[in-house]
């Protein structure tokens, strides 16, 4: 059964059309990522889905039956990492875990030393960089009990080379915990590096060009001759240069 289903959303603010009949499904345990100009309405979309704003006309459904939002069904992560200043990292972490047993606090520490963090675990977000606050926000929402992740941008914050290997553990870590991942990003290499599949969007009134279902195994190698085709012809598309 089809996990999450968006049917002819539409969304205007002050008149102007953001989304335009917006249809997209997707499938239990995919990474899907969506990739689009800046401005096109990619966060739009997200704030639709996590209930921040309400669409003008269309429907979400969830595992086949129709939701106002995913504000209780999905986790979420956007470009801020959003901890509490006052929280260790560890704690931070922690916080979807109301009552953490030993077992679960074992496993969080476990993910924060996996995502580079060991001897960071107990320093406050303000005494640390912003690298290591985005991928202690990465920790939180994967440990969330929730199916449906998404993430808005999640690697952004991060250099090129700790971005390169969170792209691998991101993989790894989607399918040791079971989740499903709808995906943000500007970085054609990164989508088709971790994806399963690969939505391409068209500038306001954002509407879907392109979906590419992604061969092989995850992680991708960016210098793979799948990876470097495939990247060419998406950028086409995206930059309207396709036949």
């Amino acid at each position: 059964m089809t996990l999450l289903s968006v049917s002819k959303l539409r969304k205007s603010f002050e008149g102007l059309l953001v989304l335009s009949d917006l249809d997209l499904e997707v499938e239990p345990g995919e990474f899907v990522s969506l990739i689009g100009p800046s401005g096109c309405g990619k966060s739009t979309l997200f704030d639709l889905l996590t209930g921040s704003v309400s669409p003008d006309e269309g429907a979400i459904a969830w595992k086949g039956a129709p939701v106002e939002d995913l504000s209780s069904l999905a986790a979420w992560m956007s470009q801020s990492d959003l901890l509490l200043p006052w929280l260790t990292l560890r704690e931070n972490a922690m916080l979807p875990i109301r009552h953490p047993t030993g077992k679960d606090k074992k496993r969080g520490d476990s993910l924060l030393i996996r995502l580079g963090l060991r001897g960071f675990e107990n320093y406050l977000p303000g005494k640390v960089s912003g690298g290591m606050r985005q991928r202690c926000a990465l920790a939180r929402t994967i440990l969330f009990d929730r199916e449906l992740i998404l993430l808005d941008e999640p690697l952004s914050a991060l250099d090129a080379l700790t971005r390169q290997g969170l792209q691998g553990m991101l993989v790894t870590l989607q399918k040791e915990f079971g989740k499903t991942i709808v995906m943000i990003t500007h970085d054609v290499e990164e989508a088709l590096i971790t994806s399963d599949r690969l939505v391409t969007l068209s500038q306001a009134p954002m509407k879907i060009t392109g979906n590419y279902s992604l061969q092989g195994c995850k992680p991708r190698h960016r210098d793979d001759p799948y990876v470097v085709k495939l990247r060419g012809a998406i950028m086409d598309v995206l930059q309207g240069r396709a036949s």
